[in-house]
């Protein structure tokens, strides 16, 4: 399968002290994550508006071609991204 790169995006950004926030970017959708040192489980976006179902999952690309999967329940509209 061909990834639309253009659909897709992958950014992060790092502090001095370890801390991280990466956003992964699915057209006009996003999901985020917080990591307070590097090793960290992290903490993840929650959307609150979202209304569908439970167990749907919207598929993101990292920079090196890997898809995962996270819940639609996490992403939110690119403009809060």
């Amino acid at each position: 399968m061909a990834i639309e790169k253009s659909k897709y995006d992958e950014r992060w950004v790092e502090t001095s002290d370890g801390q991280a926030m990466c956003a992964l970017i699915n057209g006009n959708l996003g999901w985020l994550m917080y990591l307070r040192q590097s090793g960290d489980a992290g903490f993840s976006s929650r959307n609150p508006n979202y209304m569908g179902p439970s167990d749907a999952a919207l598929e993101y690309f990292l920079g090196n071609g890997q898809g995962d999967e996270y819940p639609m329940a996490w992403a939110l509209p690119i403009e809060e991204i």
